[in-house]
């Protein structure tokens, strides 16, 4: 069975600079990219005032879907204009509007958002502004979005294009914004029908715990959001995780996408499209996340099982501080999803179950196939194809068995239950950043044997996926 495209779209490690408002203004500042990304970039139609229909829950219009500080959204000093009228040429990194005069100098380091309503472009991205040159015309940096050129990619380009929608927003406002426990945004995935047939529009809850950058995510398989909760449904809310390695694995006690931290220069990384949304941030020693790099990873997984027994499949992971890592045989680290039970009103621990890329000898263990962790390039061309020219890679299955310190229950036992779209597995000995596979089919390497969607775009000058 054939999965459906990706269709993804980027945000190329966007720098969010040091002093921007402590740990709850660098959280404040990730959500706000998300909401920017999600709600235009990957879904927006032609309103330049609200996110796309369906990219937030289906009660947007009361402005339910959402609780944050007063102007987060489209305040006068974060939404600084707006318009449809945008023109952009293939190769050069001029953004020129052609009925208005919206822009001024003061935008120079702020963001432009473009978009087109049902464009697949990766051109619809959110772009640094780096020169002023007239009221109809700015420069851009192309590298955060664009597109590569090429077979085997390039640094991104713009392509040509008129009749862009765009938004430029100073998110340094929102990081000074006063942020608590109540804050929160509710995502929807309003094209999940075309990963599984018939199934509804799914829900996630970004909120928080106990304090405001300790993320939770809550899911919704039906979309039941009213304005105030999830009717009818109670599952409880993901945490960060802890370690990367299962009970007794190492890792922070206290669940924190900011561990041990005062906030300060990091850099973000979004990965968006058809039925799928990750984010992940990190910085180095110095920076907003000292320790390790955070991430989560929200999707609707291609169903298996008949529908009847699976409506409304979706799952996600969470992890704040830690880095990537996969530990193979117990279900931790990159090597599983949270997923709804379909039998009980659970979200449970589902391992990932994948092909081992090292055969049942290799170190004596059949259990060390993702153990060789990053650049170990005296290795990693064993799990090159040269008659096809191909690396070595394998999607996951979600499977619910036993998992080392989550009790297991009779009659629910499932085995290839859905499909992860959004990540496959090779060997941890790759490179960092090794960009694989061809046509639609391309991945890269962000560490520790995961592969990530991506589209052969070289990014130079910052650090991509950093703290990982």
């Amino acid at each position: 069975m054939t999965a459906p495209q990706l269709q993804a779209k980027f945000l190329r490690a966007y720098a969010i600079p040091p002093n921007s408002g402590g740990t709850n203004g660098d959280m404040g500042w990730i959500l706000r990219l998300v909401y920017e990304f999600w709600g235009f970039c990957v879904n927006g139609d032609n309103n330049l005032g609200r996110p796309g229909p369906g990219s937030v829950a289906n009660s947007q219009l009361s402005g339910s879907y959402i609780n944050m500080p007063v102007g987060w959204e489209s305040g006068s000093n974060v939404l600084l204009a707006s318009g449809s009228d945008g023109t952009t040429v293939q190769g050069l990194p001029y953004f020129n509007v052609t009925g208005s005069t919206p822009f001024s100098p003061n935008m120079v380091g702020k963001w432009l958002t473009m978009w087109q309503s049902g464009s697949t472009s990766t051109d619809d991205s959110i772009y640094y502004i780096t020169q002023w040159l007239n009221s109809s015309s700015i420069v851009v940096d192309p590298s955060y979005g664009g597109t590569p050129v090429g077979p085997t990619g390039s640094i991104p380009q713009l392509t040509t294009r008129t009749g862009i929608n765009y938004r430029v927003i100073d998110y340094g406002q929102v990081a000074l914004m006063s942020y608590g426990t109540s804050n929160f945004l509710v995502i929807q995935f309003p094209r999940a029908a075309q990963v599984n047939a018939g199934q509804v529009q799914p829900q996630a809850k970004l909120g928080c715990g106990s304090f405001f950058t300790q993320f939770t995510i809550t899911l919704s398989p039906s979309g039941s959001w009213n304005g105030a909760a999830f009717a009818g449904e109670n599952y409880a809310a993901i945490y960060p995780e802890t370690g990367l390695f299962g009970p007794g694995g190492g890792g922070w006690g206290t669940p924190d996408w900011f561990h041990n931290s005062g906030g300060g220069r990091g850099w973000v990384t979004l990965i968006g499209g058809l039925g799928f949304l990750i984010c992940q941030a990190g910085s180095d020693s110095n920076g907003m996340m000292p320790n390790g790099g955070s991430c989560f990873q929200i999707e609707i997984p291609q169903r298996l099982y008949p529908q009847a027994s699976d409506p409304n499949p979706i799952c996600a992971m969470n992890f704040g501080n830690l880095g990537v890592g996969l530990n193979s045989q117990n279900g931790y680290g990159f090597a599983h999803r949270f997923f709804p039970s379909p039998y009980d009103s659970l979200t449970r621990r589902w391992p990932i179950l994948t092909r081992n890329p090292m055969g049942s000898y290799w170190n004596g263990s059949l259990w060390n196939g993702y153990g060789i962790q990053g650049g170990n390039v005296d290795r990693w061309s064993f799990f090159f194809n040269r008659p096809l020219k191909k690396f070595w890679s394998s999607d996951g299955i979600l499977c619910n068995a036993t998992v080392n310190g989550q009790a297991s229950v009779s009659g629910q036992f499932s085995l290839a239950r859905a499909r992860v779209r959004t990540m496959r597995f090779t060997s941890g000995g790759y490179p960092y950043y090794t960009r694989v596979g061809d046509n639609s089919d391309k991945w890269i390497h962000c560490g520790g044997g995961v592969l990530w969607p991506w589209d052969h775009a070289i990014v130079t000058g910052r650090p991509l996926f950093a703290g990982f």
